[in-house]
């Protein structure tokens, strides 16, 4: 299983806080956030998951990554 997600109408003021894949492989979640001073506008988050047939030893494997910007 795989997963994403897009902000939609956030106009670079909203950001992906969390995607989380269930830990039975079965579905994704994920959050966002608005940017310190908000945004007045509407805006949501679409996520999707690609899940195939349950493969003999398939396990959850995560990682935590730092994002960093350099402006």
């Amino acid at each position: 299983m795989s997963g994403g997600a897009v902000i939609v109408g956030g106009k670079a003021q909203v950001g992906l806080d969390d995607l989380r894949i269930t830990a039975d492989l079965k579905a994704v979640s994920v959050t966002a956030v608005e940017d310190e001073d908000g945004f007045g506008g509407g805006w949501r988050v679409v996520a999707r998951a690609v899940c195939t047939a349950t493969l003999s030893g398939l396990e959850l494997v995560t990682a935590t990554v730092t994002a960093s910007s350099a402006r």
